[in-house]
């Protein structure tokens, strides 16, 4: 929690300094250096990432290139259909890990490190096939620890295996099984019969869960996390303040689950992406 801390610490800074609000200048006047976010990260489909030549890594490189997050989506029994394994002995037979020997015949990770790029290996953080909550309900036991904490944790072990930084998480929903769009970070999701008090306590011993197995198969492993959504921040104050959204994070359990996350030692840098700006700049135009 630290390390995340210290991030949404600097980040506030920077936006009242934006903003002219009070501790705007202090902000600005101590920042006299890049720090960690300096680094390009370009996110991406990582359909086509393996067959990158040294040439064209060269060329991305040159043109300021730090590295990227290599999306392969839902993982196996959540809607997709690749599985990974952190076990060098493991063949690697079969559909399930075609992709993972694709990333492992044309060492792809190993050619971005030596032109110093990082590589992280991104997954969705959501179930196709849940219409209520974004991975598992959060009290499906068995769900999880058959399912969620196995595919995350062999995730994280191929990642370390390959030679990538850590995991990426896409936290943002997209459509369910049958073009729904239901399944919500909410903490009354649809069928819920629990209270917000026991949802959220649900939400954080997932987190933790999750921080486990992950750390377990790839000690120190960094996270880069996408659409997360956290009160009091800038994504909040814009829904707030310009799409009327009175405050939405408020509802939500993220800040939980990554309260549980970061609880748990072992992990490197975590950083947060957001896409506030991606189409506009909301504010002033």
């Amino acid at each position: 929690m630290r390390t995340l801390q210290r991030s949404l610490i600097a980040g506030a800074a920077v936006v009242a300094g934006a903003l002219g609000l009070p501790g705007g200048g202090m902000a600005q006047a101590q920042v006299t250096e890049p720090n960690s976010a300096d680094r390009l990260i370009f996110w991406t489909n990582c359909s086509q990432v393996p067959d990158l030549t040294d040439a064209q890594l060269d060329v991305w490189r040159s043109r300021g290139i730090d590295g990227l997050v290599c999306a392969v989506g839902h993982l196996s029994g959540m809607g997709g259909r690749l599985d990974f394994t952190g076990d060098p002995a493991a063949s690697l037979a079969g559909d399930n890990y075609a992709f993972q020997r694709r990333l492992r015949d044309t060492n792809i990770v190993g050619r971005m490190r030596a032109r110093g790029m990082k590589a992280y290996l991104g997954v969705r953080l959501a179930n196709y096939k849940n219409t209520a909550t974004p991975l598992k309900d959060w009290f499906d036991d068995r769900g999880w620890a058959e399912a969620v904490l196995p595919k995350m944790a062999g995730a994280a072990g191929a990642a370390r295996l390959l030679g990538f930084a850590g995991i990426a998480f896409d936290q943002e929903l997209y459509p369910q099984s049958g073009r729904v769009k239901t399944a919500t970070w909410d903490w009354n999701y649809p069928g819920n019969s629990h209270s917000e008090s026991a949802v959220r306590a649900k939400a954080r011993q997932r987190g933790r869960e999750l921080m486990t197995a992950l750390t377990g198969s790839f000690p120190g492993l960094e996270l880069i996390a996408y659409h997360v959504r956290l009160p009091e921040t800038w994504s909040d104050f814009v829904e707030t303040n310009v799409n009327n959204g009175k405050n939405t994070a408020v509802r939500r359990l993220d800040i939980d689950f990554w309260d549980g996350l970061s609880s748990v030692e072992g992990y490197g840098t975590i950083r947060l992406a957001d896409s506030t700006f991606y189409k506009a700049p909301f504010l002033g135009t």
